[in-house]
Parts: structure tokens; sequence; C-alpha cells
């Protein structure tokens, strides 16, 4: 807020720019206790927190079937205004010190954004492998069906494979589909925005056989007229904002009133997945990205955060001009073993601090990104 120059006011200026000076103290002190009201129970706030943003960031509780509470894969999605109520939805995979035989996909609700619990009813993990191991699920509403869509990857048999489980309620959930088959590592983190009626969007990371020991990646972009059956893949044009950075795993939405895509990533190195920066993009028609150059985040911002960050979701709000993120990663146990501790950290930003960050008007056109520490089962 901007005050009138005292010296220059008359009595009458000087005494209404007093008042707002008041005004704006008290707002401030009924916000920051608003803020720390917020932050109890199961959050846990984090220091340090840039005053540009609308909220410090947090640790979430994120209550897994196997009781650990560590969690990696978040995916964000909102109810709509049809849907039996208006939850919010957050779909992971528990993955205790890097347990990939735990990582299973599974589903969390809430009436907000922060506080989540496990929905009653509904199963826990909601599917299982048999043999090999599941990964990255990816979330949405279906608005012909009525239905909230999880898609995820399962990974066995020298294939990835993407399969889909639909409910009505969120409780009671069809039998796993595939939907895509193709070989090892070619369809990593799927993310899928539905435009419209029969105007299904797939982008997803292709890394080849070598998976996270790929030299280097690229995305590919599938389309489908039903969200089931999906046409072969093109690759898009996706810049790396860094020299010898590139994608590994993706989380693309459409923001209609800005009339753009969005995507947030976690960028690898060659060779090594352990990755240590979150990339923003932008996109008029999902098949050009244009790179912001600065990273969203890096591994060590966050103390929860510190070694590793990894898949990112989030959500846009147009009214508030703010974007919610949620980020997972790892940082190093307390009891000094080799095994790290995975949580997700939340964050609700303005759109135009993301946007001064990442275009690098803000300073942070320097910022290092730390190296990575070696993964041995990465998720």
């Amino acid at each position: 807020m901007k005050f009138p120059d005292f010296r220059r006011a008359t009595p009458r200026r000087r005494e209404d720019a007093a008042m707002q000076r008041l005004l704006f103290a008290v707002a401030l002190m009924i916000g920051g206790l608003s803020c720390r009201a917020d932050r109890v129970l199961d959050v846990e706030a984090i220091d340090g927190s840039d005053a540009l943003t609308l909220d410090a960031p947090v640790v979430l509780t994120t209550p897994t079937y196997d009781g650990s509470g560590q969690a990696v894969h978040p995916d964000f999605a909102a109810a709509p205004a049809w849907w039996m109520n208006q939850n919010s939805y957050l779909a992971l995979t528990p993955y205790p010190g890097g347990d990939i035989t735990k990582e299973n996909p599974s589903l969390l609700m809430s009436t907000g954004t922060r506080r989540w619990r496990n929905i009653d009813g509904a199963p826990n993990p909601l599917v299982l492998p048999g043999d090999g191991y599941l990964s990255d699920p990816d979330i949405l509403f279906d608005a012909d069906s009525r239905q909230l869509w999880l898609y995820y990857r399962f990974v066995g048999g020298g294939k990835n494979v993407i399969k889909l489980i639909r409910s009505s309620d969120s409780q009671h959930w069809s039998e796993p589909e595939v939907v895509l088959s193709e070989y090892n590592h070619e369809v990593v983190s799927p993310s899928v925005v539905r435009r419209g009626p029969h105007d299904w969007w797939m982008w997803a990371v292709n890394s080849g056989p070598a998976g996270c020991g790929a030299l280097a990646t690229h995305v590919d972009l599938r389309h489908s007229k039903d969200g089931r059956t999906w046409d072969a893949p093109v690759k898009v044009d996706f810049p790396s904002p860094v020299a010898g950075y590139t994608p590994w795993h993706i989380d693309v939405q459409w923001i209609p009133s800005r009339w753009e895509y969005w995507a947030v990533y976690n960028a690898k190195i060659a060779s090594n997945c352990a990755t240590t920066a979150v990339f923003l993009s932008t996109s008029p028609d999902g098949t050009t990205w244009t790179a912001r150059p600065v990273p969203l985040l890096v591994a060590g911002e966050l103390p929860s955060l510190a070694l590793i960050v990894y898949r990112a979701t989030f959500a846009y709000d147009a009214a508030s001009d703010a974007v919610t993120f949620w980020y997972s990663g790892a940082s190093a146990a307390k009891d000094a073993t080799d095994k790290l501790v995975w949580r997700t950290v939340s964050q609700r930003r303005r759109r135009t601090h993301v946007f001064d960050r990442t275009g690098g008007t803000l300073g942070a056109n320097n910022l290092e990104i730390p190296k990575p520490v070696r993964l041995i089962h990465p998720p």
C-alpha cells in the first residue's frame, strides 16, 4: 500500500493518511492471527517463508495405509459443482524410506487444501500391483460420466502400463482398466486433461529403456475422444530451461481464465533422477512450450525437502489470482541412517510472485541447483 507524502500533505490529508496506516496495521494484525490459527493440528509451519507469498509453507500430515505418513507423487483435484460433495482430493503413493512395495496409489480428501484424511469406506490403498510396482497417480473429474477418474502406472514385464479406475462417490471403484501400454520407460508420470466432451489430452515423459538412468528425456502428447483409447504419441516442443536438465515427472493443467496450459515438473540430470529442481513452463496450445528460466523451487529451500524436490501438483484460483502448490520430496532421516524421509509440503503463492521468480525478476537468476544424491530405488 502506498501512503501520501507527509511533507506535502495538508492537515486533512495527514489525518486521512494516519487513519489508513492505522487500518492497515489492524488488518495486518488480524491477518497474522488468522494465519497462526490455521497452522495447528496436522500441519507444521516452516520458518523463513517469503513475505510476498500468501501463506507460509507447511508440511502436510498425509495419513498412509502403511502408517508411515511418508508419500510422494501428489496430484490434486477439486470437486466440481455437480459432484456429491465439495471436497478436495489428493492422490499420492506411500513411499516410506524408499520402499517401492508400498508405492500404491492412495486417495485422501479434505474440505480445504491442508488437512487431509482417509476416505471412509474406500479401499486403502485403492489398488495393489500383484507383481511389478505402481506409481504416478493422476486424478480428474469427468463431467460426462459424473465420476472421479484416477490413472496410474504399472511397471512390470518390461512394460509401462497405464491403468484407469473410476468412482461415482470416491468410496466404490471400478476394476482397473488398461488404457495404454508401452515399453519401458516410455510413459512416465502421465498427466491427463479433459478439455471437453471427446477432447482428452495426455502428456507423459518418455525416458526410453534406461528410465531413471537415461541421459535425457522428452515429453510426448496423446489425444483421446473418451479418455480410455489413446492415439499414437507425438513429441512436443518442450525445451529445457537449464542445460543438462530434462523433465522427469510432469503435471499439466489447462488454465481457462488465462487461456494457456501450465506445466510444473521436476527435472533430472543424466543418469540420475534424485531431482533437485522444480520448473514451470507455459503453452498456448499444449504442443509448443516456453520454459521459465529460473526454478520454481530447489532442494534445500524448504527444510523437509532438503535433499530432493520431486513430483509437484498445483491449483490456480482466478478469483484470488493465487496458485496453491503441493511439492513432494525428501530430507535425510534424523537417525543418521542412509534412508530418506519423504514428505509433501503445501504453499499458496501469488501468481505474479510465481512468474516474477521463475522469470528471473526477483533476483533469483543466479540460483544454484544443488547436486543430487544417488537413489537406490527411485520412485
